[in-house]
């Protein structure tokens, strides 16, 4: 049996008929030029994730992003080609976004996305004194391009992570996103994090970002994810 992609965000996974999926997040980041100043005014973000399975392969999406000085929403329906028993998932999706800067006219934008899983089992070795190995994991790589109708504009984002289930209830993750905004530098951060689940719908995800190009900005987030 594949193993699931990190318990709550299910990527190219469908979601079950009828099954809803919420997660909230707070991060804050600023840059290290700063944090070795002592001048620690962070950047908060907030968000509100929402899947929610309507069968036949078929999951819709929902993301309400709230940064400083700008938001952006985004509502998707997204199609997995794949079996569910497939240990390869592949799926597309499409919707609309918009965007939300102070004093400024909203931003409507069209969205498109594509996204890659693989399912993998554990291994062990090691003696039982100091075991060595993980329960299986997952790796998955997403793209999403948000566009600008009205004037061509692209955002592109691109994200690879890789997951692996150490305990019944613990997980960790290192992700690699990929950011590419008009008229501004393309930005690449890793983002390692860990995933403890109280039960089998009660998750916490504790995580860290650093940039490793065009920004030195670090951070830190925590997110609640719950199913339902």
């Amino acid at each position: 049996m594949p193993c699931l992609s990190a318990p709550g965000l299910a990527g190219p996974w469908a979601r079950e008929d009828g099954d809803l999926f919420l997660s909230f997040s707070i991060s804050g980041e600023e840059t290290q030029t700063d944090l070795v100043l002592g001048e620690v005014v962070p950047d908060r973000h907030a968000s509100i994730y929402a899947e929610y399975g309507l069968g036949h392969r078929l999951t819709a999406g929902l993301d309400l992003g709230w940064g400083e000085t700008a938001q952006m929403a985004a509502a998707y329906l997204r199609r997995t080609l794949t079996a569910p028993d497939s240990r390869w998932q592949v799926a597309l999706d499409a919707g609309i976004a918009g965007r939300w800067q102070d004093g400024a006219d909203p931003v409507p934008l069209l969205r498109l996305g594509a996204a890659l899983g693989y399912g993998f089992g554990g291994w062990q070795i090691g003696a039982d004194w100091l075991p060595l190995g993980h329960q299986g994991g997952w790796m998955t790589l997403d793209a999403t391009t948000l566009t600008d109708p009205e004037t061509g504009d692209t955002i592109w984002q691109g994200e690879a992570t890789i997951g692996l289930h150490m305990a019944d209830r613990l997980r960790i993750a290192l992700a690699l996103k990929a950011e590419d905004w008009p008229e501004a530098d393309l930005t690449v951060s890793a983002r390692p994090s860990v995933i403890y689940s109280f039960t089998d719908r009660t998750a916490v995800q504790l995580g860290a970002h650093m940039a490793v190009q065009g920004s030195d900005a670090v951070g830190l987030s925590f997110s609640l994810w719950q199913e339902f």
